[in-house]
């Protein structure tokens, strides 16, 4: 925040107006550089956009100690104006703020892009503003988006800071069967200091990892007796047959198919699989394989739902308290209880798994 100046020279600087509040006793004047500037006085960032906003002083102090602060500094003593101006800042995102604690948002506060969420995030901890009073907002922006079109790496930490339960869990089961390799987020400006907490990662590459356990457990199940047990001529070709049939589908064997391919393709894939059981095949020989394909693929595409920010929250304790949950939770059996958003027990173990720890063991 800079010193409080006077309106600024609107016929150098074309000017965009917003009307947040009518009757308004303040205008927040909202300037944007084509780059960060240096210092105060660097003069080679030019003005790229100016932005006003007329609002009402009460609600803008009330909701911000800095500006409050900002707004008692000396300056402010003319009876008629006053004006609050801001540098560096988004214009976009100072619009969602102020309309929402005005509560009024304006239209095109539900227009702004996906890489601007990040100048939102910023602005609220810059001014000290409580981005819990953003979720309603979010809530409707997101869904008035074609969230299958946006990169769900980019909707990890929005989707976490504004706390909407149904966008990260979604997101978050995208990646984790979408992904090829490790699990990253993505943070498209330059406020580097706004991402997840590192565990959160841990916990999506981990479960992504349980994936392709699941799945090669499953496809070797029908085989593994024949290994162990069999003594029949026959098992050494159907062996063979049953393991080449998903090496024409480009599914086997797993762990080298999986580390460049994506575990929903690789699902896709067994929808393809065929076998035919050798003609005088004994009866263990003689299984419809196929039908244990079928539920590998069905227990795989449908074991894990996504990360549920409520089953993340140690201050939502399921059974009492953290460590209660930690010691109960085979006996409780309610993965998704008090949760917003449905889903089975991966879903809760790996967002359990990925709560903050705390630090006194004792």
């Amino acid at each position: 925040p800079q010193v409080p100046v006077p309106p600024y020279n609107s016929t150098q600087h074309p000017t965009r107006r917003v009307s947040i509040s009518d009757p308004a006793d303040l205008t927040v004047r909202v300037i944007e550089y084509t780059k960060k500037r240096a210092n105060p006085d660097d003069e080679t960032s030019v003005v790229r956009q100016i932005t006003e906003f007329r609002v009402k002083k009460d609600v803008v102090t009330s909701n911000s100690s800095v500006l409050a602060m900002l707004l008692r500094s000396p300056g402010f003593d003319v009876p008629n104006e006053q004006v609050v101006e801001l540098k560096e800042d988004s214009g976009w995102s100072l619009e969602v703020w102020l309309g929402v604690l005005h509560e009024k948002p304006t239209d095109s506060s539900y227009l702004v892009p996906l890489a601007e969420l990040w100048n939102v995030v910023s602005a609220g901890d810059k001014y000290s503003m409580d981005i819990k009073k953003l979720t309603t907002w979010f809530a409707v922006w997101y869904g008035s988006q074609n969230v299958k079109k946006l990169d769900a790496r980019q909707l990890l930490f929005p989707c976490w800071a504004f706390d909407h339960a149904r966008g990260f869990l979604s997101a978050t089961k995208t990646l984790v069967y979408e992904s090829t390799r490790h699990i990253t987020e993505h943070n498209p400006s330059t406020h580097y200091q706004l991402h997840l907490p590192g565990r959160i990662i841990q916990q999506l590459n981990a479960a992504k990892g349980r994936l392709r356990t699941i799945l090669h457990r499953d496809l070797f199940e029908p085989i593994d007796p024949l290994l162990r047990e069999a003594n029949c001529p026959c098992k050494a070709e159907t062996v063979f047959s049953y393991q080449k049939a998903l090496m024409v589908i480009d599914v086997w064997p797993l762990n080298d198919v999986a580390f460049n391919t994506p575990m929903s393709k690789i699902l896709d894939r067994l929808d393809g699989f065929t076998y035919k059981a050798q003609q005088h095949a004994c009866p263990p020989c003689s299984e419809p394989l196929g039908h244990a394909v079928e539920a590998a693929e069905s227990h795989t595409r449908n074991y894990f739902d996504g990360l549920c920010l409520d089953c993340m929250d140690k201050q939502k304790p399921k059974t009492g308290d953290e460590d209660t949950d930690y010691v109960l939770h085979n006996k409780l059996r309610q993965w998704d209880l008090g949760c917003r958003v449905r889903h089975g027990e991966p879903s809760w173990y790996f967002s359990f798994m990925g709560r903050k720890e705390k630090r006194n063991i004792a």
